[in-house]
């Protein structure tokens, strides 16, 4: 809202735009006798524009090699079991030469995953044909642009075309995460095979050494550039370690939110309510930024004007 200074309006802040910021201080300069009309027409605005959100649509491209864990985790951050209805089908080891979406089944038009497939081979080429980037971008270019974040996914050691296509989708702007899933069965297989390990180290030291082996392994396979340890999550697929936000899954998510704009995040925490534990923080961030657009839709609910804390619309009041 706007800051006063002498009595009159100086500054409007918080999370809103040139033509919100114009309309606050239209209604602070107004005399009484304009304050109603104009302060009909913010809570008209504000109405229509608190859900706007839900005109947006989300889309997260995720990319990997045949069981690196991507249809485990389509499935659970959708909040489905691999054989519900709608699920992504789960073990297969073939490769196929189809970009499929996947909607959430809460928010079908608003939030959509996108799984592309590792490799394109030409038909009757067999499998040790070169992987040719430039193929693969005339056939899936177009829907890649259409996401907002891009996820790179392995189970182990990251194949080179997973990479040149992390790098085409940070070429077009995207921001790429890398993950390494399947750490529930790292674990196990650390406590099975080294149980000296475990005596002076912790799953976190499991995890940070898997996160550097991750950074080493993508500089080898040609990715170009820095890779921020930050931008690798060690995580599990599976649906109860999601829901219950295991080892990186609240950062991951937190990070996938960071580079949405408000809308966007607007569609990721009203659809992903189970994602993890940081949903509500994150949820209560994103509506403090748009605050006065739930003050002014209460105001037309409630027929008066919400004041704020610590500051008014109303110089002198």
């Amino acid at each position: 809202m706007a800051r006063r200074t002498g009595g009159q309006p100086q500054e409007i802040f918080g999370d809103i735009n040139d033509h919100e910021q114009e309309m606050l201080k239209r209604l602070a300069a107004a005399g009484d006798a304009s304050k109603v009309d104009i302060l009909k027409q913010i809570q008209t605005y504000a109405a229509e524009n608190l859900e706007t959100w839900k005109n947006q649509t989300v889309r997260v491209g995720i990319v990997g090699d045949p069981g690196a864990g991507k249809s485990t985790f389509i499935n659970s951050i959708r909040g489905l079991k691999p054989k519900a209805p709608g699920a992504a089908e789960v073990g297969v080891t073939h490769t196929t030469e189809v970009a499929t979406d996947y909607p959430h089944p809460a928010r079908p038009d608003n939030l959509v995953f996108v799984d592309f497939p590792g490799v394109l081979l030409e038909k009757g080429s067999g499998d040790q044909r070169d992987f040719d980037i430039q193929q693969y971008l005339a056939k899936f270019g177009e829907k890649m642009q259409q996401c907002h974040v891009f996820l790179v996914f392995s189970s182990g050691r990251i194949q080179h075309n997973a990479v040149q296509i992390g790098m085409k989708a940070r070429e077009m702007g995207k921001k790429v995460l890398f993950v390494r899933s399947q750490f529930d069965k790292d674990l196990a297989d650390k406590q099975n095979d080294d149980e000296e390990y475990f005596e002076d180290k912790t799953e976190a030291d499991l995890m940070e050494e898997l996160r550097q082996d991750c950074v080493k392994v993508l500089k080898k396979v040609g990715w170009e550039g820095e890779v921020d340890p930050k931008d690798v999550f060690i995580i599990s697929g599976r649906l109860r370690n999601v829901l219950e936000g295991s080892w990186d899954i609240p950062r991951f998510r937190t990070e996938i939110i960071e580079v949405l704009d408000t809308l966007q995040k607007m569609v990721v925490i009203n659809t992903c309510r189970d994602f993890s534990k940081a949903t509500i923080k994150e949820r209560g961030d994103v509506y403090r930024s748009k605050v006065w657009l739930v003050a002014m839709v209460a105001s037309h609910d409630q027929g008066s004007f919400v004041p704020f804390v610590g500051s008014s619309a109303f110089p002198g009041r």
